[in-house]
């Protein structure tokens, strides 16, 4: 279980393992939300491409926002000296990580095949590439923190909501 340090001084947002988890919920669903109604959306269709960027700003923030907590931090190694539990958590969660990243860029690349062979939906334009890239890189960021704050394996949730 992850043991959660609560001394990191105003550099650090401290969120409940529910709270954490619902932003978590945010970023990874709304980006791609927002991301294909701001594609997809005609400049005549302007609320559609509104409400897409403000689907994909929310994500971006939430991202933003969980890279502020200590989990993150204690994964990301930024807060030195870690004891050896916590070493040993970070690379369980940065291995999962890279399985997961490894399954989605395989995936990926699966759609790329397939999209050429059947002519479907494939990113030609600049715009395109771009959401592409933020996106994925925000994946990046952020998903050593999801891997744990949703495999369980936090403990001592001293932040719980409702008390």
């Amino acid at each position: 279980m992850y043991r959660a340090r609560l001394d990191y001084g105003l550099s650090t947002i401290d969120m409940s393992t529910a709270t954490m988890r619902k932003l978590t919920g945010v970023a990874l669903v709304g980006y791609p939300a927002g991301a294909f109604l701001s594609l997809e959306a005609d400049v005549r269709e302007l609320s559609q491409s509104l409400v897409g960027t403000f689907l994909v700003a929310s994500a971006l923030l939430t991202a933003a926002a969980l890279s502020s907590t200590h989990i993150y931090k204690d994964i990301a190694g930024k807060i030195e000296p870690l004891g050896e539990y916590e070493r040993s958590q970070r690379q369980g969660a940065l291995a999962r990580s890279y399985k997961v990243l490894s399954a989605i860029v395989i995936v990926a690349l699966l759609y790329g095949y397939t999209a050429v062979l059947f002519d479907l939906w494939f990113p030609r334009e600049p715009n395109d590439w771009q959401v592409l890239c933020m996106g994925f890189g925000s994946l990046i960021m952020i998903l050593p923190t999801v891997v744990v704050i949703w495999t369980g394996e936090i403990d001592n949730d001293e932040l719980a909501e409702g008390e």
